[in-house]
C-alpha cells in the first residue's frame, strides 16, 4: 500500500472537523463571552454524558421524529443487550441528570452546558455531524416572564458580539401536546386528500408526523400549505394569553421579534412559546439559536412532579460563521488578544537545558504568563521574526556573553525602538512596567 493510500484511511470522518488552534482561539473567546452574560443571571455549568440510553431519546424527543429515525448514532452496548446513542441534543440529557441527582426537589435551576452533539445529516455549509451547542436551560419557570428573559438573555449575547442587527427573532406557540394532536388529526386528513401532491418522502411524513411539514422548503409544498389548516385556530385560550403576554414583554422591553406562524420545533417535547434566532445575511440564512417551553418533559421521563421548563441552544460553529461574515473587526481582535507574552531566543552556546530553567525560573515568579521558546540554531533576525509571526509582546535574547555576566537583551515588540540590555535582577521589574 503507497503512503498516500494509508494516510487517506487515517482522515478524519465525513462531517466530523478538526477545530485548529486558530479557531480553537475563537471559539474559546466567543464562548467565554456569553459565559459572562450567563453568571450576571445566575447560571451554573452542567456537564453530561456524551452517551445516553437511546430510550430516552426516543420517549422525550419522539420515535417518529427524523432526529430519531434517521440521524441518531445507535449501537449496542458490549453485551449487545442495551442500545446507546451519542446525543443529538442536550436538554434531555439535562433533565435526566437533574430528576436523577435530585435538582429539581422544590428547586428551580439555572443551567447551562457547552459540549459535541452528534446527528448523521448530510454535511453542508454550517451544517456538520459532530457539532457544537452552548446551551441555556431554566428548570421550574412557568411565566412569561421567563420566557422573555431567556430571549432577553440572547438578545443581549448578540449585542456583545456586534450581530444583534444582523439575526433575526422569529416566534410562535404550538400549544399544548392535547392542542397539537387535535391539529394534527385534522392537518393529516388535509394531507390524505392532497397526497398526489407530495413526493414520495413527504406522503411518508403525512402520515407518519404532518405538523413536520410546515416548515418546508419545498416551494411546491409551500404552495399546497398556504390552504392547510392553521395551527393557532386549535391552540386553547391559556396557551395563546401565555404567548400573547410574551410578545407584550418582548415589546416593552425593544426587543424585535417576527412571528412565524409554521415555526416548529422538530422534537415532540416542546410546547407553548416556539423560538429562532436566524442569520439575515444572503449567503448564510441558517439558524443560530432555537429553543422554547417544554413543561411537561419531566412527564415523559416518568417523574412525579412538575416542572415547567424552557430552555435554548446556540450552534457554535454556525455562531463563528456568522460573525467572520458581518463582524472582521470582531475576529481581528480576537485574534489579536492570542498573544504570547515572551519569545525566548538563544545566541552562541546557550542550550536547550539552560533556556529551558530559564523559562521556569520566569513561570515560578510571575503569575499567568505565557512563553514560548525557540528551538533551533537560526540567526536572532529569523528568531525575532518568528516571535514576531506568533504575535508576541516581547522578546528575550540569552546571548552566552550577556548571560554568562548575569544580562539578557529585551525588545518590546508592541514598541519601535532597539534591544535593552539589563541585568537580570531588573528583569522581573522590567516585564511589570511593559507587560
Amino acid at each position: 500500500m503507497l503512503k498516500n493510500d494509508m494516510f487517506r484511511n487515517v482522515r478524519s470522518l465525513r462531517g466530523m472537523k478538526d477545530i485548529l488552534p486558530r479557531d480553537s482561539h475563537i471559539y474559546r473567546t466567543l464562548e467565554s463571552k456569553i459565559q459572562e452574560i450567563l453568571f450576571q443571571y445566575g447560571f451554573q455549568e452542567i456537564r453530561t454524558p456524551i452517551l445516553e440510553k437511546t430510550e430516552l431519546f426516543e420517549r422525550t424527543i419522539g420515535k417518529k421524529t427524523e432526529v430519531v429515525r434517521k440521524e441518531m448514532y445507535t449501537f449496542l452496548n458490549k453485551r449487545g443487550n442495551t442500545r446507546i446513542s451519542l446525543r443529538p441534543e442536550n436538554t434531555v440529557s439535562c433533565a435526566r441528570a437533574g430528576i436523577e441527582n435530585g435538582l429539581f426537589r422544590n428547586k428551580k435551576q439555572r443551567l447551562w452546558y457547552l459540549g459535541p452533539m452528534f446527528r448523521y445529516d448530510r454535511p453542508q455549509y454550517g451544517r456538520n455531524r459532530q457539532f457544537h451547542q452552548l446551551g441555556i436551560e431554566m428548570f421550574g419557570f412557568n411565566s412569561p416572564v421567563f420566557d422573555a428573559e431567556l430571549i432577553s438573555i440572547m438578545f443581549k449575547i448578540w449585542k456583545s458580539l456586534a450581530i444583534d442587527q444582523y439575526i433575526t427573532l422569529e416566534l410562535n406557540s404550538i400549544g399544548s401536546i392535547s392542542d397539537r394532536e387535535i391539529y394534527r388529526n385534522s392537518l393529516k386528513k388535509f394531507f390524505q386528500s392532497n397526497l398526489k401532491k407530495l413526493s414520495l418522502e413527504d406522503q411518508k411524513m403525512a402520515i407518519s408526523d404532518p405538523i413536520r411539514l410546515l416548515d418546508s422548503k419545498d416551494p411546491d409544498l409551500n404552495q399546497l400549505l398556504v390552504h392547510a389548516p392553521l395551527l393557532e385556530e386549535y391552540i386553547g385560550k391559556e396557551c395563546m394569553d401565555h404567548f400573547y403576554e410574551l410578545c407584550r414583554i418582548l415589546q416593552k422591553i425593544g426587543i424585535r421579534y417576527v412571528i412565524n406562524k409554521r415555526l416548529v420545533r422538530g422534537l415532540d417535547y416542546y410546547n407553548r412559546t416556539v423560538f429562532e434566532w436566524v442569520s439575515g445575511i444572503s449567503n448564510f440564512q441558517k439558524t443560530i439559536c432555537a429553543g422554547g417551553r417544554y413543561d411537561y418533559l419531566m412527564d415523559l421521563l416518568g417523574y412525579n412532579r412538575s416542572v415547567p421548563s424552557l430552555g435554548c441552544a446556540i450552534g457554535i460553529e454556525r455562531l463563528v460563521i456568522l460573525i467572520e461574515e458581518v463582524n472582521q473587526d470582531l475576529i481581528h481582535e480576537y485574534h489579536n488578544s492570542k498573544l504570547i507574552d515572551i519569545y525566548l531566543c538563544k545566541q552562541g552556546l546557550i542550550n536547550s537545558e539552560e533556556i529551558f530553567f530559564f523559562s521556569e525560573r520566569i513561570r515560578s515568579r510571575i503569575k499567568n504568563v505565557s512563553i514560548m521558546i525557540h528551538h533551533g540554531s537560526d540567526k536572532t533576525k529569523k528568531q525575532v521574526s518568528k516571535a514576531i509571526q506568533n504575535n508576541a509582546k516581547i522578546v528575550i535574547i540569552l546571548k552566552e556573553n550577556f548571560y554568562r555576566s548575569n544580562k539578557i537583551l529585551i525588545k518590546n515588540l508592541k514598541k519601535k525602538g532597539s534591544l535593552d540590555i539589563i541585568p537580570l535582577e531588573k528583569l522581573y521589574g522590567f516585564l511589570d512596567e511593559i507587560r
